[in-house]
C-alpha cells in the first residue's frame, strides 16, 4: 500500500490546485477553474508571498463571508480561529496578513454547514490507485463522522473555543482518546428526504456523481509525481473529506494521504485485496474493465486501458462501458451497470 511521490502532489490544498491545474492544462481542459468555482472552498496560504493580497482582495470584495484560519502542519484544531466577517479577519490578522510575513497559515472561506440531528459531521470517501500501470482508479463512498457538541454558529462567532462543536475527526474528541460517532450515509439520506429536500435515492446518486468525479481527478492529477518503490506491483488508498453545506452542496475539503485504518470496516480490505491481487497476478484482464463496474463497494472509474484522458460523468464515452470480446471470458468478477446516470450538478 504505498507508491511513492503522493505527498508531493495532493497533500495539501495548495499543491491540490497546482497539479489539478498543470493535468488539466495537458489536453485543454481548465479543470481547475470548475474545482476553484464549487468544488474545494476558496482558501489562501500564505506561506506563499502573493496569497496574503489575494486574500485581501477576496474578503474586501466579499464583506459578510465568514472565515477561518488554520495553522498548517497541525491536527485537532489548535490554533483555529473564526471569523464573521471578512473586515473581522483583517483587522484581527493584520499581522500575520503582511507580504512579508509568510507565514504557514491557511484561511479559508467558512461554509456554514448542513446539520446531522444537530451536528456538524463531514463524509469521507476513498480513492484506491488499484494499478499504476495500467493506471486504474476505484472509488468507494465511505461513511460520515460526527462532532462530539451539537453545533452553535453563535457560540462559535462568539469565540468558543470548544474544537469539539466543529472538528468531526477524532482529534475533535477529548484528548483524542474516543472516536468520532461514525455513520452510514443512509441515516443522512433519511433525514434530507424526511425534510423535504428530495428523495434518498436523489441523494445518494448526487453524492456519487460527486465522489466519481472529484476522485478520479485527484488521482490523475497526482499521476505524473507517482512511483513505484517496490518490485512488482503497489497500490495506494486515499481518504477525502466532504462537507455538505446548509444549502445541500457538496465541498471537497481535503485529500488524506495516509487515513486512519482503525475506523474502517474489515471488509473494506477484503474488497482491496479482491481488486489488486487479480490485477497484479494477471487474473483480472485490465482490458475487460469497464466504468462503474463494482467489486464490493468499490466503483471503477477509470483505466488508462480505455485510451481516454478523462471520463466526466456527463460525458461517458461508449466504449468505457463495453467488455472488448477478447476479455469477456475474464470478466466474471465485475458487475456492470445497466446505466450510467449523468450528475444533475456540475
Amino acid at each position: 500500500n504505498w507508491l511513492s511521490g503522493i505527498e508531493q502532489s495532493i497533500h495539501s490544498k495548495t499543491s491540490m490546485m497546482d497539479v489539478i491545474s498543470s493535468w488539466s492544462s495537458t489536453f485543454g481542459c481548465d479543470m481547475m477553474q470548475q474545482f476553484q468555482n464549487g468544488v474545494v472552498p476558496p482558501s489562501f496560504n500564505l506561506k506563499h508571498r502573493e496569497q496574503s493580497a489575494k486574500l485581501k482582495e477576496a474578503a474586501n470584495a466579499y464583506p459578510d463571508i465568514p472565515w477561518i484560519v488554520k495553522p498548517a502542519n497541525t491536527n485537532g484544531g489548535k490554533g483555529m480561529r473564526w471569523y464573521q466577517k471578512g473586515m473581522d479577519l483583517l483587522q484581527a490578522e493584520s499581522d500575520i496578513l503582511t507580504p512579508r510575513s509568510q507565514a504557514d497559515i491557511v484561511i479559508q472561506q467558512l461554509l456554514i454547514p448542513y446539520l446531522l440531528k444537530g451536528y456538524n459531521f463531514h463524509l469521507r470517501y476513498y480513492a484506491l490507485i488499484a494499478s499504476l500501470d495500467p493506471f486504474i482508479v476505484y472509488v468507494h463512498k465511505g461513511m460520515g463522522g460526527c462532532s462530539k457538541i451539537k453545533y452553535n454558529k453563535d457560540a462559535i462567532f462568539g469565540g468558543s473555543t470548544d474544537r469539539g462543536m466543529v472538528l468531526t475527526n477524532n482529534h475533535a474528541q477529548s484528548g483524542g482518546a474516543s472516536s468520532p460517532k461514525s455513520f452510514e450515509l443512509d441515516e443522512l439520506a433519511a433525514q434530507v428526504e424526511s425534510e423535504g429536500h428530495m428523495t434518498a435515492e436523489e441523494f445518494h446518486k448526487m453524492y456519487q456523481n460527486f465522489y466519481r468525479w472529484t476522485g478520479q481527478v485527484l488521482m490523475l492529477a497526482a499521476k505524473p509525481y507517482l512511483k513505484q518503490t517496490y518490485e512488482g506491483s503497489a497500490f495506494k488508498w486515499m481518504g477525502m473529506d466532504v462537507l455538505l453545506d446548509e444549502h445541500l452542496k457538496f465541498w471537497l475539503l481535503e485529500a488524506n494521504i495516509r487515513p486512519g485504518w482503525s475506523f474502517i470496516p474489515k471488509h473494506m480490505f477484503a474488497d482491496i485485496l479482491d481488486i489488486v491481487v487479480p490485477l497484479a497476478s494477471g487474473d483480472t484482464c485490465a482490458d475487460s474493465l469497464v466504468y462503474g463496474s463494482t467489486v464490493g463497494g468499490w466503483e471503477l472509474v477509470f483505466s488508462s486501458t480505455w485510451g481516454v484522458d478523462y471520463v466526466h460523468p456527463q460525458h461517458v464515452p461508449p466504449c468505457v462501458l463495453t467488455t472488448p470480446p477478447s476479455c469477456k471470458s475474464e470478466n466474471t468478477n465485475f458487475n456492470t451497470p445497466d446505466v450510467c446516470t449523468p450528475p444533475n450538478r456540475t
